[in-house]
Order: structure tokens, then C-alpha cells, then sequence
């Protein structure tokens, strides 16, 4: 019974001893720089910079490993971060570094150039300090944060200008006058600038600007604002113009029947611009000699014929009309009369009363009156010679018409200067 005790004691001990068996696991070996395995201290001094483009930071990383000990000849790469991205935000005097001896590597910051305007958009620059290994994908960065500060007077921050403009009349016609209208266009400082592209050329500035568009079109005009503190904004419209009404010509002529050499009265006036525009010239042409110019003017032919009189009236923005018409012109002795006179002295002023000589008018039935318009508002009927004396200084149109016994009448004109006295 003892034996059997025994025997059961050392085959729990064997058992015992088996199951208590440890086998020792050795670590695998480091792969590269590793978070377990390296510490990273990086510091900006100062951390905070004014952004003058001159003032630096000291940028000191120091490594360490899992004893605390220096990392000596350990490669790194700063990298410089803005709202989360990369760029170059100012400048480092090296972006690859290596620890020395101590652990220790170092880079200076540079600040970036002064911004335009000093507002204060709390810029921070990010540096990232990452050990260069074999596997990035193990890398771990270190990271430190440098605030920009603007140099100078701090300013609140600029809302961009809105540029708005009105213009009237909103269908305009070419030749016309087109008033634009930027008062609308707002800022939360002041406008300093308005400059206007009016799309066919043509350009203005000023906060309020008139245009004519010489040709019928659409036109696409921008106005572009700058405020006090160099923000622009831009607005566009489209301005449709339509075509300028063409004048109208017409003209009348006095006698219906005249003869040769007789003087006859051309008159215009019946000749309309377009709405907002006026006649500025008046051109003529007889079908035989020198063309002539003016309202109304005089004409004699010396040979019978049928002549074809052409009128052409230009607008004050250069736009014609033409009308035509026929003059026949019947031999002397046809039983016409023919008016004609003469005035002395040939310079009048104010002061002279001038004569008027009609005897060389003729009428094969005999002149009964000669009915005289001074062309300053007054009309006479008279015999031979008649007087007048003028007012004022200035050119007057005189018109004489002769009537004759058996109906048929002539008319002849004739432009005078009338001088102030010396």
C-alpha cells in the first residue's frame, strides 16, 4: 500500500514539472524608426512671428529612444503646412535635417512677406517633423504650430465690394444718349473707383456715365468697383439696341412753271428728323451746274428742259434721306413773269435804309404789285423802289414775288448781311 503512494507522488510531480515549462520569446528586431522606439521632441522659438518677412523662429527637434538616450545621424524632413496643406508659406532654411551627437537638429522659420492689408486672420503655420526610415507607412510625425501675426496697425477684416448698375432708357435706339446709373453698387467701406466697358469700344469712369452706341446691337456692358482698400467686384448687363429712325426729306419749289433764267425757290422745310434728333444739313442737286446747301435756296436754268432736283437731308449723328423731284423749265416768252431785284448798298448796317430795285422783273401781262418779305417778320406790297431798314444785325432772306394780270406769279430771294454801325 506504501509503494503504490510513492508512485503516484512522482507522476504528479512529473506532471506538475511538465505543465510549468516556459520557453523564452526573444523580440523582434526594430524595422526603422518607430513610435515604440524613438521620441521626438519639436519646439518653435518664439511661436508666435510677425509676418514682415524678415522675423525667424528656431525650430529644434531632439530624438531620443526607448532609453532616453540621444538619436544621433537620424534623418528627418520638415514639412511646412497651411490649413492643412503643404506649401511653401514663408521659408526654412533646410527641409532635410540630421540629428547631431546630442540628438539635436536644427532649422530656422522665416516669416512670409506683410500681407496686403494688416487684418488678422489667425494664420497658423504647422511644421511636421518626420523620421526618415524604410517604411513610411510606420513613420510617426511630430508637429509644432507657429502663429502669424500682421505687422502694424491691426485692421478689421475687408468684404469684397458688389458692383450693381441701372441704365435708362432700357430699350434705347442708336444715336441716343444712354444714362448708367452704379449708385446702387455697395461696400462696407467706401467705392473709390468706377470704370465702365461698354462693349463696343468704348469705356468711362465715374460713378454715373451717358453713352451713345453709334450702331443698332447687343452690347454687353461691365461696370467694375474697387474699394478703399483695393477689393473689386464686377457686374455685367446686356443693353439691346435698336436702329435710329432715318430723317424724312421733302421739299417744295416756287413758281410750279418756270422759265428760263427765271429764279426759282427751292424750300426744305418740310424735311423732319426722327424723334430726338435734328436736320443738320441740306444738300442739293439741280441736274445741271453747281450743287447748293442750306434750308432753302435759289436756282435759275438757262436752257429749257426737264431737270430732276435731289435733295439730301443728314441728321446731327449722320444719318441721310434723299427725295426727288422733276422741274421743267419752259423758253422766255412762254408767258411767265420773271422776278428779279437788286438792293444798294450792297454792306448795310442798322443804321442804312436800304433801297430795293425790282425793274429788271418782267411779265408778259403786265406786273400789278410787288409783294416784298424782309425775312425779319414784316411784308410789304409796294411800288417801285422799295425801302427797308433793319433793326438788328444779321442775314436776312428777302423775297420778292411779282404777280402778274393773267395770274401767274414769280418769286426770287436773295440772302443780305447787315452789319452793327462802325
Amino acid at each position: 500500500m506504501r509503494r503504490a503512494f510513492l508512485v503516484s507522488l512522482v507522476v504528479v510531480a512529473a506532471l506538475s514539472a511538465a505543465s510549468c515549462t516556459v520557453k523564452k520569446t526573444e523580440p523582434p528586431p526594430l524595422a526603422g524608426p518607430s513610435v515604440f522606439a524613438l521620441s521626438l521632441a519639436v519646439s518653435a522659438t518664439p511661436d508666435q512671428l510677425a509676418q514682415d518677412g524678415a522675423s525667424q523662429s528656431q525650430i529644434t527637434v531632439l530624438a531620443r529612444n526607448e532609453n532616453g538616450e540621444p538619436v544621433a545621424n537620424l534623418p528627418l524632413r520638415v514639412d511646412l503646412t497651411v490649413g492643412g496643406a503643404i506649401v511653401d508659406f514663408g521659408a526654412l532654411t533646410a527641409k532635410n535635417l540630421v540629428t547631431g551627437g546630442d540628438g539635436r537638429a536644427t532649422a530656422a522659420y522665416t516669416a512670409p512677406p506683410a500681407p496686403m492689408e494688416s487684418v488678422d486672420e489667425f494664420t497658423i503655420i504647422t511644421l511636421f517633423v518626420t523620421p526618415v526610415g524604410d517604411n513610411f507607412a510606420n513613420a510617426s510625425a511630430r508637429s509644432v504650430d507657429i502663429r502669424l501675426v500682421p505687422p502694424g496697425v491691426i485692421l478689421p477684416p475687408n468684404g469684397s465690394p458688389v458692383a450693381a448698375f441701372n441704365f435708362s432708357p432700357t430699350t434705347p435706339g442708336a444715336y441716343s444718349d444712354v444714362f448708367f446709373d452704379a449708385s446702387s453698387s455697395m461696400d462696407d467701406g467706401s467705392i473709390v473707383s468706377y470704370s465702365w466697358n461698354f462693349g463696343d469700344g468704348g469705356t468711362a469712369s465715374g460713378r454715373t456715365a451717358t453713352h451713345r452706341f453709334q450702331h443698332a446691337g447687343q452690347f454687353v456692358v461691365t461696370l467694375t468697383v474697387v474699394d478703399d482698400r483695393g477689393l473689386a467686384d464686377s457686374e455685367t448687363k446686356n443693353v439691346s439696341v435698336s436702329a435710329s429712325a432715318l430723317p424724312t426729306a421733302s421739299f417744295v419749289f416756287s413758281p410750279r412753271q418756270p422759265s428760263v433764267n427765271q429764279e426759282i425757290l427751292f424750300n426744305a422745310a418740310e424735311s423732319k428728323a426722327a424723334t430726338g434728333r435734328f436736320i443738320a444739313g441740306y444738300d442739293w442737286n439741280f441736274g445741271s451746274g453747281s450743287p447748293r446747301s442750306g434750308m432753302t435756296v435759289t436756282k435759275a436754268y438757262e436752257v429749257a428742259g426737264t431737270y430732276t432736283v435731289t435733295l439730301t437731308v443728314t441728321d446731327d449723328v449722320g444719318q441721310k434721306a434723299t427725295t426727288s423731284n422733276t422741274v421743267s423749265v419752259s423758253t422766255t416768252g412762254a408767258g411767265v413773269p420773271v422776278a428779279s431785284f437788286t438792293y444798294s448798298p450792297t454792306s448795310p448796317t442798322t443804321a442804312t435804309e436800304i433801297t430795293f430795285d425790282a425793274s429788271e422783273s418782267t411779265s408778259p401781262a403786265g406786273i400789278t404789285v410787288y409783294e416784298w418779305q424782309w425775312g425779319d417778320g414784316t411784308h410789304g406790297s409796294e411800288r417801285q423802289p422799295a425801302r427797308h431798314r433793319y433793326e438788328k444785325p444779321g442775314a436776312y432772306v428777302v423775297r420778292l414775288t411779282v404777280p402778274d394780270a393773267a395770274g401767274p406769279t414769280a418769286t426770287v430771294t436773295r440772302t443780305l448781311a447787315v452789319a452793327s454801325p462802325p
